[in-house]
């Protein structure tokens, strides 16, 4: 056994690496009932406790549980990887290399309780499941303040319809209730080859300082870390029978999949060819955190009207929450 840890919450967990070094192992009491999980090379075995406190034990395929590498992935180019080992550590840990400029303290929506932190100033795990509990030193990208930005839209873009504050301050993820929040570790120092990312299924709803990893910078970055959040929410691969990640097609590609290079990136209920997969991505990640409410009406009686700025510029702004939400906006002109 690799660690033993008692959460502020009194969840406790314990993990580390099997006798044999087969695989690696967690079990952990949470508040709603106990969980663990057992990782060996192909399968895993999955440890939940149902209403009445009975143990139940379930025999998966590897890749349901942790995202595994797609063989077909090929990792960007990323220049002056760091050496780990070599790496400046400070702030007690929580952050790692070299960082030119302060990370910008973004908020996607400040109120919501669940909360996911987009960690880009590295970071040194240890006493997790990852790796059997040993230490992990994830240096940071060093990124430009206009580059952290630019990511962190792009993935609160994708959490806009739902109660959950996707953001860069550490200390919002720390107040964030235990069970309702994740760490989303950026860094070039890949344990993980073949992949662009890598997180453990469903593991949103558990205490500690859950975390799931990123191995890109940039667009691509920015939808693994997507894609690896989605996870931590329940979801699976977008998949066709022959490949295991789908990547898309035309300028689209499910967030779910391998949509790297694609222009236009959504979630899907397997709206593709030869698709595999039909869970459906909204509605999965609806029962970890809820949908906003509707912030426009439908209809045009009940219609908000458009505000006009100098210039006739528009600042109202709205949530397309479902596939279902129509949002009626109302504006008067002189023609033209």
């Amino acid at each position: 056994m690799n660690y033993s840890r008692t959460h502020s919450n009194n969840a406790t967990a314990a993990g580390g690496t099997l006798a044999d070094g087969s695989g690696t192992f967690e079990i952990a009491r949470e508040p709603w009932g106990y969980r663990g999980r057992i990782l060996l090379d192909k399968i895993a075995y999955v440890y939940s406790s149902d209403a009445a406190g009975k143990l139940l034990v379930a025999r998966r395929p590897k890749g349901e549980v942790v995202c595994e590498p797609d063989p077909n992935f090929k990792p960007l180019a990323q220049a002056d990887v760091p050496d780990p080992l070599k790496a400046a550590i400070y702030n007690g840990g929580r952050s790692v290399g070299i960082i030119n400029e302060p990370i910008p303290i973004l908020h996607s929506l400040p109120r919501a309780a669940a909360t996911v932190y987009l960690d880009f100033d590295g970071e040194v795990i240890e006493g997790q499941s990852w790796e059997g509990g040993r230490r992990i030193i994830a240096s940071a990208f060093n990124m430009s303040a206009n580059d952290v930005t630019d990511m962190w839209r792009r993935v609160a873009e994708d959490f806009e319809p739902y109660e959950v504050n996707v953001t860069t301050d550490l200390q919002a993820y720390l107040r964030a209730p235990q069970g309702r929040r994740m760490r989303c570790i950026l860094t070039p120092n890949n344990f993980a080859p073949g992949s662009g990312g890598i997180a453990f299924s469903g593991t949103f709803l558990e205490s500690g300082d859950t975390c799931c990893w990123v191995f890109m910078n940039g667009k691509a970055g920015s939808d693994a870390a997507s894609h690896e959040i989605g996870h931590t929410l329940g979801l699976h691969h977008d998949a066709t029978a022959t490949s295991g990640y789908f990547g898309g097609q035309g300028n689209w590609g499910p967030i779910m999949g391998a949509p790297y290079g694609y222009n236009v990136t959504q979630w899907s209920k397997g709206e593709y060819p030869g698709a595999s997969e039909q869970q459906d991505d909204l509605a999965v990640m609806g029962s970890y955190i809820p949908r906003r409410a509707d912030d426009h009406m439908p209809t045009l009686a009940e219609a908000t009207p458009l505000t006009l700025g100098a210039g006739g510029s528009v600042s109202n702004s709205g949530v397309i929450d479902s596939p279902e939400d129509i949002d009626a906006f109302t504006f008067t002109t002189t023609g033209g």
